[in-house]
C-alpha cells in the first residue's frame, strides 16, 4: 500500500551542490572553511515543485520558474509542437523547466479540443496511435472523455507493450472500470465524482479498493473546478500575479462563457465541495495523490496556480507535508523522473526552491519564493519577464477559439 512518510524539516544542515547535482546533506558546522556557501536565515530549502497537469504554451516558461516549478507534465498538446518545445528547452543554456509530455489527448468519435486532441473510431485505431506516439518519444499517453471501455483497454494494452504509462480524463468510462483496465492515473477525480453536480458515479469504497489494487493514482486539480465555478469573481479580482499572463490570454479568460452560467457555477461548486471531502479519505486509505492544476485554463496562472492547488488540498484536510509530497516526491515517481528530481538526495539534479518561512508548518509560505535553482543554475526571478504570446501555439489558439465561441467542447469543459 502507498503510504509515504511525511518529510521532516532539518535545521543546522547544508545542502552540498557540485555543478548541476546534489552531493548530499551535511552538518553545516563541518563544511570546509574555503567552501563557497550561501546562508538564508528563516528560509526553507526544498525540492523544486512539480505540476503534473499543464498544457504548455511558450509564454508559460518564465512564470513556472518564478513560482518554483522546475518540472511539468504537459498532459495534452499538438505532438510536433510539444516535442519541439521539449527539445528546445532541454538544449537552452538558460535554466528552463523539465518537460514531460503525452502528445495529443486521445479522444473517441467526438473531439473536444481539435487543436490538441485526436479522433479515434475504434479500439484498433487507439492502439495504433499509442504505438506511434511511443515511437515518437512521448513519456505518457493521455486518454480523454469520449473513449469507450474497449478503447481504454486497447490503449492500456498498447501502452504496456510500448512501456508507456496511460493516464486518463474519463467521461464514458467510470473510475472503477478504468482502474481495473490498468489506467495508471486519473485526472480531476473524473469517473468518480460528477464535475457538474458533485454526485457519485461509483461507490467510493469500491473504487478506493480498486485504485489501491491497481496502484492507480489521482491528480485532483481541485483548483480548475474552483476557477470555473467562480469565474465571475476572478474576472473582477485584482491579482498582481496576472502580470505573468499575456494580455491576449487574459482577454480570452475574461470572455469564457462559464461566467454567464449561474446554474452551472452552483453545480461546479457542489462538485468542488464533494471532491474536497473525498480527497483525504482516498489519501488515508492509501490511494496515491499527485498535484496538478490544468494551467493555463482560466485564472490558472502557470506555476502560481500550483501554490493555489496546494492550499486547496490543505483546506481539503491533507497536511502541508502531505501536499508538498504530492508536488515533489510522489509526483516525481509518477512522472518517472524520481531518479532525477523530487527529493534532495545525493546524485539528483539541484532543482531547488527556497521559501521565506516554512511551508511544512504553514502551506501559504510556499508563495513566498526567495530563490529558485534548476539543475544548479540560479533563476534570477527579479529579471524574468512575461513570456511572449504566440497565437500559433496550439493551447493559445484553443483558448482564444473557445472564448470566441468558435470551438465548444461536448460535455467536459477542461482538459
Amino acid at each position: 500500500m502507498w503510504n509515504p512518510p511525511d518529510p521532516e524539516p532539518q535545521s543546522g544542515k547544508a545542502l552540498v551542490i557540485s555543478g548541476s547535482r546534489i552531493e548530499g546533506v551535511a552538518d553545516a558546522t563541518t563544511l570546509p572553511g574555503d567552501m563557497d556557501r550561501a546562508v538564508f536565515p528563516g528560509c526553507t530549502l526544498m525540492p523544486g515543485l512539480i505540476d503534473a497537469h499543464v498544457h504548455m504554451a511558450s509564454w508559460m516558461v518564465p512564470a513556472l520558474l518564478a513560482a518554483g516549478v522546475t518540472t511539468v507534465r504537459d498532459i495534452g498538446n499538438d505532438l510536433d509542437w510539444i516535442l519541439g518545445l521539449r527539445s528546445r528547452l532541454a538544449a537552452d543554456p538558460r535554466p528552463t523547466p523539465r518537460v514531460r509530455c503525452c502528445g495529443p489527448v486521445l479522444d473517441g468519435r467526438h473531439v473536444n479540443w481539435p487543436l490538441i486532441g485526436e479522433r479515434h473510431e475504434d479500439p484498433a485505431a487507439v492502439a495504433a496511435k499509442v504505438e506511434r506516439l511511443a515511437e515518437a518519444g512521448v513519456d505518457e499517453i493521455k486518454l480523454y472523455v469520449h473513449l469507450d471501455l474497449e478503447q481504454v483497454h486497447a490503449a492500456v494494452e498498447a501502452g504496456r507493450r510500448a512501456g508507456v504509462p496511460v493516464v486518463a480524463h474519463l467521461g464514458e468510462v467510470n473510475a472503477l472500470e478504468a482502474a481495473r483496465a490498468g489506467v495508471a492515473e486519473l485526472q480531476h477525480l473524473s469517473g468518480i465524482i460528477h464535475p457538474f453536480d458533485g454526485s457519485h458515479l461509483v461507490d467510493l469504497q469500491e473504487v478506493t479498493d480498486a485504485l489501491i489494487e491497481a496502484d492507480t493514482a489521482l491528480c485532483p486539480t481541485v483548483v480548475v473546478w474552483d476557477r470555473l465555478a467562480r469565474l465571475s469573481q476572478f474576472v473582477s479580482r485584482p491579482d498582481p500575479r496576472l502580470r505573468w499572463v499575456p494580455e491576449e490570454i487574459r482577454q480570452s479568460w475574461e470572455a469564457f462563457p462559464h461566467r454567464h452560467d449561474p446554474e452551472g457555477s452552483r453545480g461546479r461548486m457542489a462538485a468542488v465541495a464533494e471532491i474536497q471531502r473525498a480527497i483525504p479519505a482516498f489519501y488515508r486509505a492509501g490511494v496515491p495523490i499527485v498535484a496538478g492544476t490544468d494551467a493555463p485554463w482560466p485564472y490558472l496562472i502557470p506555476g502560481f496556480s500550483l501554490h493555489d492547488e496546494l492550499a486547496m488540498l490543505t483546506t481539503s484536510g491533507l497536511t502541508p507535508a502531505q501536499v508538498l509530497t504530492a508536488a515533489t516526491r510522489e509526483a516525481s515517481r509518477r512522472l518517472g523522473v524520481d531518479r532525477l528530481t523530487g527529493t534532495l538526495d545525493e546524485g539528483k539534479a539541484a532543482d531547488l526552491l527556497l521559501t521565506e518561512g516554512n511551508p511544512l508548518s504553514e502551506i501559504d509560505h510556499i508563495r513566498r519564493v526567495r530563490e529558485v535553482f534548476r539543475a544548479g543554475q540560479f533563476v534570477d526571478v527579479a529579471t524574468l519577464e512575461t513570456g511572449a504570446f504566440h497565437p500559433e501555439d496550439p493551447v493559445n489558439a484553443s483558448l482564444v477559439a473557445y472564448a470566441k465561441g468558435i470551438s465548444r467542447p461536448i460535455g467536459a469543459h477542461q482538459c
